[in-house]
């Protein structure tokens, strides 16, 4: 069980990563990939509290995965990853107004029943 509850403590790390990343980036605007102003901008993107805790909370999120690859098999731990792409959709509609498709929505909810098809396969 210790494998499966770093497992979504790893995820979770991942997707309030990806949230502060996407805030930081609401802050400070889209990033023009212009080979005069590319450098200036990482360091400004960087520098960015938002995007560095991001940053952070992602690392924290692999090396914990490291672990959790360390106890569980991959074919077993990975298709638990698809319950980040529900809760990072979720949570992006309702804090940054984002909007989702019933398209988008319905291949979420594919990916899941398919990784979780695919989970109950390798525990029979």
């Amino acid at each position: 069980m210790a494998g499966l509850s770093l497992a979504f403590i790893s995820i979770l790390l991942a997707v309030f990563g990806q949230l502060s990343l996407k805030y930081g980036m609401i802050r400070h605007g889209e990033i023009n990939l212009k080979i005069n102003t590319l450098v200036k901008d990482f360091f400004h993107v960087f520098t960015r509290p938002f995007v560095m805790l991001g940053v952070v909370l992602y690392g924290l999120s692999g090396i914990i995965w490291i672990v959790v690859l360390s106890k569980l098999d991959l074919s077993m731990a990975y298709p638990l990853v698809s319950v980040s792409y529900v809760l990072v959709a979720l949570l992006s509609k309702f804090l940054f107004k984002e909007n989702i498709s019933k398209l988008r929505w319905v291949s979420i909810i594919v990916i899941m029943i398919i990784s979780r098809a695919c989970k109950i396969n390798l525990v029979k």
